[in-house]
């Protein structure tokens, strides 16, 4: 399971660069696969139509705990849109991701911004909606909003690739199962062979939410 942790990289010398520090310091160093958060999947694709989108996307599933006994339960599709439904015993993450560089939530609640060089390398950080990035801002905006504030204990999380099966036409007139882009997200775990990995924009936004110390700029 530690290779499919989720925010285990950082940047490329696996310094987290809101801190300066690396990413093992945060009091939550990454998010780790658990059998409650595989849980939470299979019953987001039970009891949703989550699985059946117009196009490919991921799903997921965070489960927090924190230092006054509170356990936080979270589900979320990626895309722009909310979750499609409920899921008895979970909490939808359906929060608005930002579109610029600024106005970024981390798990505690504080805001930042993302690093200029960050953006001017992987453009796509400033709009992809992940399904882990969903989870993380709310979070940070349950805990905003707690009138008894709290410091995580844990924080595991687990998301699945769900490809999109759609049919081409060959020249010939048959048809044929196109190949889903998606699949190069999926890991190889044999545990967990549906558990995606994570996209590169989220290998670079997660350590920045999971930051715990003192900003450097």
């Amino acid at each position: 399971m530690k290779d499919l942790g989720y925010g285990k990289k950082g940047s490329g010398d696996g310094k987290c660069p809101r801190c300066g520090k690396g990413s093992d310091t945060h009091e939550i160093a990454s998010c780790d696969i658990t059998d409650g958060t595989v849980a939470g999947v299979k019953a987001i694709l039970a009891s949703t139509k989550a699985a059946r989108g117009a196009a490919d996307h991921m799903v997921g599933a965070a489960i927090a705990r924190t230092d006054t006994g509170l356990e936080i339960k979270l589900i979320a599709v990626s895309g722009g849109g909310d979750m499609p439904g409920t899921v008895s015993g979970w909490q939808a993450a359906n929060v608005k991701v930002p579109k610029t560089s600024a106005g970024w939530t981390d798990i505690y609640g504080e805001t930042f911004s993302l690093p200029a060089d960050l953006v001017a390398r992987q453009p796509q950080v400033v709009n992809r909606a992940c399904a882990a990035i969903k989870l993380l801002i709310k979070l940070g905006e349950l805990r905003r909003a707690a009138r008894v504030k709290y410091r995580y204990k844990s924080i595991t999380l687990y998301e699945e690739a769900v490809p999109v099966v759609e049919t081409v036409t060959l020249p010939s007139g048959r048809e044929k199962e196109a190949k889903s882009r998606i699949n190069r997200w999926r890991g190889e775990s044999g545990e967990f062979i549906y558990a995606a990995h994570s996209c590169e924009e989220c290998e670079s936004r997660i350590p920045l939410m999971l930051c715990s110390n003192p900003s450097i700029d």
